[in-house]
């Protein structure tokens, strides 16, 4: 009797670890994981749309070193959000545009290579920021279907948001030979991403993470467009990406006044690859293991995600190594 007791306690200590919906059953902390943006976070969308190979990653040698096979990435291995679904235990999170079964629950991946803040940005060739948040709304609502409105709010409130967009926006624009680039420009970028980050709040998204923009006038495909300066970079194209970042740390600083429980994590992307680009020999591939501990070491802090997180940044620097980072996006 003792024992049939002693098993009846365990069964229920279980059982409250889970939260349960008919026969379907999630971990109480279960965080799913919905991602933005453009090639840094696509894992296969452009696969799925009417485009062309300029913003698809679906032939080699893309993908030869973690698939053996071009999965969609524009990178020859993982890309971040793979790293951070593995170390909090999610599966790798598909293209939402990817046929068959989607676990909505665990979230969901609408990145796409070419995609930018603004509608017009390579419009027709790409999804939109926009658009992606079309998608996102039609996982909000077959995520109500299957476990409820209260509970799909719930699951909501616990998720990350991850989103690393603005880069296209700004190359369009060199790639037409226009490098005048002021504050209007850089405002109604940042002003359609926050529009979207206040609709995912709104339908109780509660927890962000965001990239800002790497020294674009330092990438080689900027620097075939426009002579660099004695540094090697192309300044002009410096100085308007210094823009984007200064108002993209203010803006995200605006949001979490104003908006009650709005937390989330700026990383300094600009400052992490810049020092690869000066210094390269500190991050050779002999360091790319323990680069990629710190990296696990901070998806976890992002699962639980504070503020600013100023604590994790210089964490976050170090987990950006030259063997899967840099190589993560193809600069679509």
């Amino acid at each position: 009797m003792t024992i049939l007791r002693i098993q009846i306690c365990c069964l229920l200590f279980c059982a409250s670890l889970y939260i349960c919906h008919g026969l379907f059953c999630l971990p109480e902390d279960h965080a799913a994981l919905f991602i933005f943006g453009d090639s840094i976070f696509d894992v296969g969308n452009n696969n799925y749309i009417n485009t062309t190979t300029d913003f698809q990653a679906n032939f080699w040698p893309y993908g030869d070193t973690s698939f053996k096979y071009p999965s969609g990435r524009p990178s020859d291995g993982r890309l971040i959000p793979d790293f951070i679904a593995e170390y909090v235990k999610l599966p790798l999170i598909p293209p939402y545009l990817q046929p068959g079964f989607h676990q909505c629950t665990d979230g969901a991946n609408f990145a796409s290579a070419g995609g930018g803040a603004l509608v017009e940005t390579n419009q027709g060739f790409v999804i939109d920021l926009k658009s992606q948040l079309k998608y996102f709304s039609e996982v909000e609502r077959m995520m109500k279907q299957k476990v409820g409105d209260e509970e799909a709010r719930r699951l909501l409130s616990k998720a990350i948001f991850l989103f690393s967009i603005g880069f296209n926006d700004y190359f369009v624009r060199l790639n037409s030979n226009s490098t005048k680039i002021g504050q209007n420009y850089v405002d109604m970028v940042i002003g359609n991403l926050t529009s979207v980050v206040k609709e995912i709040y709104n339908k109780g998204g509660r927890k962000f993470g965001f990239l800002n923009l790497p020294p674009l006038g330092c990438l080689p495909v900027v620097k075939a467009l426009i002579p660099p300066t004695k540094d090697g970079c192309v300044e002009e194209v410096t100085q308007f990406v210094k823009l984007h970042n200064e108002a993209l740390s203010e803006a995200l600083h605006g949001l979490q006044t104003q908006l009650k429980g709005f937390k989330y994590s700026y990383i300094d992307f600009y400052t992490s690859l810049n020092e690869r680009i000066k210094a390269p020999s500190k991050y050779e591939d002999g360091k790319a293991v323990e680069d990629k501990e710190v990296a696990l070491e901070w998806a976890f802090q992002m699962v639980n995600v504070g503020s600013e997180w100023k604590s994790v940044q210089s964490e976050a620097r170090e987990c950006m190594n030259g063997g899967w980072f840099l190589n993560s996006g193809s600069g679509l």
